[in-house]
């Protein structure tokens, strides 16, 4: 063995030529006070969200699974109690709908608390709570940003388009409310379940591909998107082929950028705009939410169908030509 292997690299040793681990940054991320080299037999280095796992076992997923079963429901029906009470004491307020202020309130609230349950499930079963946000561990919000400029645009496009060939009625008092919720609080409501979909479930069911990679993706993908589809209980054929299509392009999304910024963008760029105009069409859109499960949809999904195909391809193409971050870097963060 070399008896030089293992010494530090002399003053005179071009910086370009160090081995990782005697680099030093030029630009440490923001938010991050020092970063340090991974262990040497750390496997998640160079590997892909989502199969950057640290810890692999075949019960980890389902217990992952069973927490959110369990925990999501209850918080669910403690801030559905209040809404109840809420419209008990303010009628006026309701508006006579199905879905009131207060109760997408409470729904969006409900959804926005699996950020903070996928990222403590995360921490209990699978390391720190930063990997659920992307390779880098942490959230990339000049990411979000370059993206929006892209996403935002093409969706109110799609926001205006569906008013056109839509009945509009005057907006009351309670369209103007439930519109501010929409706006307040959907991209929260959006943002919990990419966490919990395609952040902490994606994730562990990839795991169960161990060192095959390339499986992880395809079973995390088709898992978690099954999962997505029969959480919403539309179980008409075209709801369900979009539920799945939505969340599936939105697995590829993060598997090609590396993290949860970019699909949390979309689906609440996406929410928001629709559940927005929704709100004042005639017989209001957002009682939709309370009676997916019994619509009768056909071919008018396919559009909203293609719009999600085409903004995963869109990704593919763009991160193909302009690279991000997509595989977890030899060095990580050490936060204080």
């Amino acid at each position: 063995m070399n008896s030089t292997q293992h010494m530090p690299p002399s003053d005179h040793t071009p910086h370009d030529t160090l081995p990782t681990q005697y680099r030093t940054p030029e630009e440490p991320s923001s938010g991050v006070s020092d970063i340090r080299p991974r262990a040497m037999d750390d496997d998640i280095v160079g590997t892909t969200y989502p199969v950057a796992v640290r810890r692999r076992g075949w019960w980890r997923p389902l217990v992952a699974l069973l927490v959110v079963v369990v925990g999501f429901p209850l918080v669910n029906l403690t801030l559905s109690v209040g809404a109840w009470a809420l419209d008990e004491a303010f009628p006026q307020f309701t508006g006579g709908r199905m879905v009131t202020p207060a109760a997408m309130l409470a729904l969006n609230l409900s959804w926005g608390s699996c950020i903070l349950i996928s990222l403590g499930v995360q921490r209990l079963l699978y390391g720190p709570s930063r990997d659920l946000h992307s390779v880098m561990g942490r959230f990339r919000w000049s990411l979000l940003g370059r993206a929006a400029i892209i996403v935002v645009p093409v969706w109110l496009v799609v926001g205006v388009l569906n008013l056109v060939f839509v009945e509009l009625e005057a907006p009351a008092l309670v369209d103007w409310l439930l519109a501010a919720v929409v706006l307040l609080t959907t991209p929260l409501q959006a943002t919990g379940e990419e966490y919990l979909f395609r952040g902490l479930l994606n994730r562990g069911f990839a795991s169960w591909a161990g060192r095959r990679r390339a499986v992880g993706v395809v079973v995390g993908l088709v898992l978690s998107s099954a999962l997505f589809m029969l959480a919403h209980f539309a179980f008409q054929p075209m709801m369900l082929l979009y539920y799945f299509t939505f969340g599936a392009s939105l697995a590829v999304i993060a598997w090609r950028t590396g993290g949860i910024e970019v699909p949390a963008l979309i689906h609440s760029v996406h929410n928001v705009v629709l559940m927005a105009a929704g709100t004042f069409m005639v017989g209001d859109g957002a009682d939709s939410l309370a009676t997916r499960g019994e619509a009768e949809v056909g071919l008018e999904m396919l559009p909203y169908i293609g719009l999600m195909v085409a903004a995963a391809a869109v990704t593919w193409i763009i991160t193909k030509r302009r690279p991000v971050q997509r595989t977890v870097p030899a060095e990580e963060p050490v936060t204080h």
